[in-house]
């Protein structure tokens, strides 16, 4: 049913309002995030639900994983945003055995690329929507369709066996089914263009095994065993654990370097592919290192001749002999989503601090690239050497799309309610986590939790203390996560309650 309508005019005030006295400018980024994402609401009468969110990018056209992201903000004001049903066109494009391609034609719904897929992220906005809405209404509905499309990528994008030629046969320990491991067509349909990963002549990947399409694909499974276990499908739920563990060992054993303690894409033969981009760490996010690997990845992270550069984090690797300073797409260029992606992986191994961090540059870039460029706007992707520009495109020259909300606009809504605020509500449960970073006085109003509308406030830090008062109509569980790592945890009463953190 196309039941969606949004309102005519976008009220500003209905939305989350951040509270940060020292910082207008994120407050304008914030705004100019609704707004540009707003104008991007679209209506076509040939879709199966006629509004959907357009990615900025190219007219009559819908692609797959820029649709998931903005799915991922609109969480936050289902009301006015289609985003969840913007995926829902993409699912009634689904072919029988599963595919669902990276971009469509609004106007026919045929395949723009062939059989090419982007980043399989569907299962995660999924389980992102539940976890910030606490809707399970839709998971009998689309959990047939997120397993079809997992099992079409397992089948059509998973390596064979890894042969050592001079070996004379395969690494033993893999079944009689081969590796697992998967691949993309090339860097284009795993979303990153222009980046050196792989030989450009065919549509084979380059006969390589790619760290990102495997994280993604276990990435998946997890979330899948998640929504199975909410409507208690122990049946599924335990063949996806086994998927997520089987994708999660290959990684770790074939893909992951203990020399460099960092994951690459590797050939077929067994030698890995030595350049080192952002999608590593997309590992992160799909859980697949252990502890110490993942500080191995914070160590590359923080370290300033890879990837901590004035505007972090460049999608390749500033040591890398094809890194462009101004970016030149995905040699270096700084992409909103992919900072989200990485911000949400450090936070599961509890690295915030990191996350924040990369948040309040990542904001602080785009609210100066907002002043300094015309028009100003928001941008597509940002130079990773300069906190005052937008990135180029592959021609090192022209400069890249702006008014891009879009995707981008997950810097000026999610990243600043998630990573630099730290507020993280999990409607499903009924708990919110806040870890506190910033030092001045900051907080949230209008902030849709639980059916209201709450605020949180956090007053100065001063010689280690400060005060959190929250006002909220429900009772429910706080989080509070300290920079240190500890949590306390607090019970809210309706009404204003004030806490000592």
């Amino acid at each position: 049913m196309n039941t969606f309508k949004p309102s005519k005019k976008l009220d500003i005030n209905s939305l989350p309002r951040p509270i940060i006295p020292n910082h207008e400018d994120w407050i304008k980024m914030h705004d100019r995030s609704w707004e540009l994402a707003y104008k991007h609401v679209r209506y076509h009468d040939g879709l199966n639900k006629f509004w959907y969110m357009d990615e900025a990018h190219t007219e009559g056209q819908a692609w797959q994983w820029d649709t998931c992201f903005m799915a991922i903000y609109s969480h936050y004001a289902p009301e006015l945003f289609p985003g969840m049903e913007s995926l829902d066109n993409f699912y009634n494009w689904q072919r029988e055995d599963g595919y669902i391609s990276m971009t469509h034609y609004l106007e026919s719904g045929e395949e723009v690329y062939g059989e090419r897929v982007n980043p399989q992220l569907f299962a995660w906005v999924e389980e992102r929507w539940y976890e910030l809405t606490g809707d399970s209404s839709r998971i009998e509905r689309v959990l047939p369709i997120l397993i079809r499309y997992f099992d079409w990528c397992k089948t059509n994008r998973s390596r064979g066996k890894v042969v050592t030629p001079h070996s004379g046969g395969a690494n033993e320990g893999l079944d009689g089914e081969g590796a697992g491991l998967l691949w993309f067509t090339c860097c284009g349909a795993g979303g990153c263009d222009n980046s050196p990963r792989s030989m450009h002549l065919g549509w084979n990947g380059g006969e390589l095994a790619w760290v990102d399409a495997t994280a993604f694909q276990a990435l998946s499974a997890k979330c899948i065993a998640k929504l199975a276990r909410v409507i208690k499908n122990n049946e599924i739920a335990t063949r996806f654990d086994k998927e997520f563990e089987h994708l999660k060992s290959l990684s770790n054993r074939y893909l992951w370097c203990k020399k460099s303690q960092f994951y690459h894409d590797i050939f077929m033969d067994g030698n890995y592919f030595s350049t080192k981009t952002a999608v590593s760490f997309y590992t992160l996010l799909a859980e697949i290192p252990d502890q110490s690997q993942a500080e191995g990845l914070l160590r590359h992270i923080h370290n300033p001749s890879e990837f901590w550069r004035p505007h972090p984090i460049p999608t390749l690797s500033a040591d890398d002999p094809n890194y462009e300073e101004k970016g030149a797409y995905w040699l270096g260029g700084v992409w909103a989503p992919t900072n989200y992606m990485i911000m949400k992986g450090l936070e599961a191994y509890g690295y915030n601090s990191t996350a924040h961090k990369i948040a309040v540059k990542h904001l602080n870039a785009i609210a100066a690239t907002h002043k300094a460029m015309e028009p100003h706007t928001i941008w597509e992707a940002y130079a990773p050497e300069y906190i005052d520009q937008p990135a180029t495109i592959k021609n090192r020259v022209d400069l890249c799309k702006p008014d891009f909300c879009g995707w981008s606009a997950l810097g000026g809504i999610n990243m600043l309610y998630e990573n630099i605020l730290g507020i993280r509500k999990n409607e499903a449960i009924g708990t919110i986590t806040w870890c506190p970073l910033l030092k001045e006085e900051h907080g949230i109003e209008n902030y849709p939790f639980l059916n209201e509308r709450i605020s949180l406030f956090a007053s100065e830090l001063i010689k280690g203390t400060r005060q959190l008062e929250i006002n909220s109509k429900k009772a429910f569980d706080l989080i509070v996560i300290c920079e240190d790592g500890t949590k306390n945890i607090f019970k809210i009463n309706p009404g204003k309650q004030i806490i000592l953190s």
